[in-house]
């Protein structure tokens, strides 16, 4: 508790570079290799913020004092908005949330905007919330949750991300927000000139340019790469989706 308590009191301790570093270290970022993602283009980029909902054999949070770190900014950003609530995005985003919640006064519940019954897990009629989620791509799913809520009957006054790709395409309006009335940060923005993403065909920079495949994350052991372009080198476990 010690270590949490002496990153809590660093003026620097969540600086956009320490998020990034911190998210690669852990297998939450991916750029030093090709992977292969759900349309079949290959990328130099991949997240997977859904490792900091891991939890020891006792059922502690692994990245327990990193999620402190973004709870407590969260927290002390909800209230400077005047935020009665937090509404967290399934699954990260409701971990954030919650840790949000510890960090302040403001109660936190979650929603999943692509069940089948997409309402919040509490009462949010009236009430001003922050809507929180781990990694937007388009927007998409921050829209929905908008659109969710404000149906509902809460006044959603802005949005927060974890990370944000392409923050100059995805603005307050992408997200289903007001830019004159309703707020939308990210905690770390990845400017699109950092990513590549193409097609895995004979003029692919990243298949010339000697990065190995991931077999781990995305679709390359799922499409048997291994067997069908043998001349490429290839790390990480298969992982093999159905």
């Amino acid at each position: 508790m010690s270590k949490i308590k002496d990153l809590l009191n660093d003026p620097q301790r969540l600086t956009s570079e320490f998020i990034l570093d911190y998210l690669k270290k852990h297998d939450g970022i991916y750029t030093d290799a090709i992977v292969v993602l759900k349309s079949r283009n290959i990328s130099n980029f991949y997240i997977d913020a859904r490792v900091l909902n891991a939890k020891d054999p006792k059922g502690n949070f692994v990245h327990q004092a990193f999620l402190f770190l973004v709870g407590d900014m969260i927290g002390s950003y909800a209230k400077q908005l005047g935020a009665d609530m937090l509404v967290g995005i399934v699954t990260t985003g409701a971990t954030l949330a919650k840790f949000a919640e510890q960090a302040s006064d403001v109660k936190a519940c979650y929603i999943n905007p692509h069940d089948e019954n997409p309402t919040p897990d509490a009462d949010i009629v009236g009430k001003k919330i922050l809507i929180i989620d781990d990694t937007t791509t388009t927007g998409g799913s921050i829209k929905d949750a908008v659109t969710i809520c404000e149906a509902i009957g809460a006044e959603v006054i802005g949005a927060l991300t974890l990370v944000r790709r392409d923050p100059a395409k995805v603005r307050e309006a992408e997200v289903g927000l007001d830019p004159a009335t309703q707020s939308f940060i990210s905690l770390l923005d990845i400017n699109a000139d950092q990513i590549i993403v193409e097609l895995a065909d004979a003029d692919s920079v990243l298949l010339k340019s000697g990065l190995p495949v991931r077999l781990d994350i995305g679709y390359a052991a799922t499409d048997r790469w291994p067997q069908s372009r043998p001349e490429f080198k290839y790390i990480g476990k298969p992982n093999i989706k159905q």
